[in-house]
C-alpha cells in the first residue's frame, strides 16, 4: 500500500466527472492505496467553485486524507523555487505540493510533469484520455 498525493488537476478531473480521472482513483482504490491532498489543492479548488458545487466538493475532500503543511515543507518549497523557478517556471503552489509529497513520502499523481522537475520527487504522470 502506498500513499498518493493528488495534484489539483487530478482533483479537478474527478470533480468534473471525467472518466480518465475516475479510472485513476478507482485503480488506486482497488490496489489499496491511500489518497491525499494538501491545503494548497483545496485552496485552488475552492477558489474556482461555481455556485452549487460546494457540497459535492466538500464530500469529495472528506474521502481523502489532508497532508498538513509544515515548516520543513515550506523550506523545501522555497529551495525548489530558488532552483527551478527561472528554468522551469515552478510556481509557489506547485513547489509546496512537491515538498509535501517528498516529506510525506507520497507519490504525486499529476497530468503535468513539467511543473515538477524535482529529482527527489516520486511522481506518476496520468494521461488525460478524452
Amino acid at each position: 500500500m502506498s500513499l498518493y498525493l493528488l495534484d489539483t488537476d487530478i482533483v479537478i478531473g474527478c470533480l468534473r466527472g471525467e472518466a480518465w480521472a475516475r479510472e485513476v482513483l478507482l485503480r488506486c482504490h482497488q490496489r489499496g492505496h491511500l489518497l491525499s491532498y494538501t491545503p494548497i489543492t483545496s485552496t485552488e479548488i475552492y477558489r474556482g467553485l461555481r455556485h452549487g458545487e460546494e457540497e459535492i466538493t466538500s464530500e469529495f475532500f472528506a474521502t481523502l486524507t489532508c497532508i498538513q503543511l509544515t515548516c520543513e515543507m515550506g523550506e523545501t518549497a522555497g529551495k525548489y523555487q530558488q532552483q527551478f523557478r527561472a528554468s522551469h517556471g515552478v510556481e509557489l503552489a506547485d513547489a509546496l505540493i512537491a515538498a509535501a509529497s517528498v516529506h510525506s513520502h507520497a507519490i504525486l499523481l499529476t497530468t503535468n510533469a513539467k511543473h515538477y522537475p524535482m529529482p527527489d520527487l516520486q511522481i506518476e504522470v496520468v494521461q488525460r484520455i478524452p
